[in-house]
């Protein structure tokens, strides 16, 4: 059996062959303590209901630049209906373009500084509309 190394939320390393033993933790009380502070402040900020695992963070992609900024917080299941829209990717000016989303939990896990989310310029209004998608922010 090939050794497999399997990576969990907290970054703990487990190694699958030795029956899951943790080999190092990676995160101290320190920092898990400010990923649960940062979760609350989010939480709070967007009104973001139960748990954070449900909500996604929607950003804007392109071929030149990659990621672009973070645009909309909305449920996961909301967010896989928003990207897998047609009208969510194009080209602009020979630009391929592209809506995606990450998990919230896993953005905030591993951010450092505030999100500032750029608000859609109105472009996406009708998809969110016709597909009934709340927004958070």
């Amino acid at each position: 059996m090939k050794n497999v190394i399997q990576y969990d939320f907290f970054e703990n390393i487990h190694d699958k062959k030795n029956n899951g033993i943790l080999l190092e933790n990676k995160k101290s009380k320190l920092h898990q303590n400010k990923i649960n502070n940062t979760i609350a402040y989010y939480k709070k900020k967007y009104n973001l209901t139960g748990d954070i695992k449900n909500y996604a963070s929607v950003y804007l992609c392109n071929e030149k630049t990659g990621r672009g900024n973070d645009v909309f917080i909305m449920s996961i299941d909301d967010a896989k209906k928003f990207c897998n829209d047609d009208r969510t990717k194009g080209v602009y000016l020979g630009n391929k373009w592209i809506y995606m989303f990450t998990s919230l939990e896993y953005l905030l896990n591993d951010c450092d500084s505030e999100i500032n989310f750029k608000m859609d310029n109105g472009s996406q209004q009708k998809v969110i509309e016709e597909l009934n998608i709340k927004i958070y922010n």
